[in-house]
């Protein structure tokens, strides 16, 4: 609740609103460190999902999307 953002602006922050939830859990990463650096992220992503095979996933799908899937896994090591 305390990480909660009304990324609608519809009055209230609500976990089922996409909006919403979506710039919640940037600020729950953000206040994990996420903007600290590589490892920061990993930090922080692992904060939110306390599994490696999620941070690697989640890691992985950022490179994909971004163009550098080549690169993905470097960054899950």
């Amino acid at each position: 609740a305390i990480y909660g953002v009304d990324g609608d602006r519809d009055g209230r922050a609500s976990i089922t609103s996409d909006a919403d939830s979506i710039y919640s859990a940037a600020n729950y990463l953000t206040q994990s460190g996420a903007t600290t650096g590589p490892a920061g992220v990993r930090r922080a992503l692992f904060a939110y999902n306390h599994a490696d095979w999620y941070v690697n996933d989640v890691l992985h799908y950022a490179h994909a999307y971004a163009g550098d899937a080549a690169d993905a896994t470097a960054c899950i090591n």
